[in-house]
């Protein structure tokens, strides 16, 4: 059986600013059961892209996860989680990744228990 992916996403507050941005934005997304790539956050449209600024994996169980592109052509990360019980990665790229022009953030956990959360903006 496959649970769709749960995402729930929104806007953040600028640094040192006021009020939300949608060109700043987080992306939760949780899921009990995924097989094959499911998207994060759609790709912008137009000539604008996604940039990854920070990126939390949670598993339950022993798992390989891997972050990439729509379209499996870009991977940015396979994180493999070999102990059992929960266990965590926390990223955060001082350099942000970008991804190519108007393509979505994909994840694909295989058919385990994971949270992912990825922080970014959208020029």
């Amino acid at each position: 059986m496959t649970t769709a992916i749960s995402v729930t996403e929104f806007p953040l507050s600028p640094p040192g600013g006021s009020g939300a941005s949608p060109l700043r934005w987080i992306a939760n997304a949780r899921t009990t059961d995924v097989s094959g790539d499911q998207v994060i956050k759609d790709g912008p449209g137009g000539a604008l892209a996604l940039y990854i600024t920070d990126l939390f994996i949670n598993c339950v169980v022993n798992a390989t996860v891997i972050i990439g592109e729509e379209g499996d052509a870009i991977t940015y990360g396979t994180f493999v989680f070999l102990a059992a019980g929960p266990t965590n990665v926390n990223l955060h790229f001082t350099t942000p990744i970008k991804l190519t022009t108007d393509k979505d953030l994909e994840v694909d956990c295989g058919a385990i228990a994971c949270t992912v959360i990825v922080q970014g903006f959208t020029a």
